[in-house]
């Protein structure tokens, strides 16, 4: 697996640990997918 979809997945994981992604996490996630070359679409 390679290091960007790790980024990303371990992301994802920290947001939906207390089970509610809020606007400006699922911001920051898509700010960081877009860093990293993966844009993500919005939610």
């Amino acid at each position: 697996m390679g290091a960007k979809r790790r980024i990303l997945l371990a992301c994802v994981e920290c947001i939906a640990h207390d089970r509610k992604a809020t606007v400006r996490e699922a911001e920051l996630y898509r700010a960081i997918g877009d860093v990293l070359g993966c844009p993500i679409p919005p939610l």
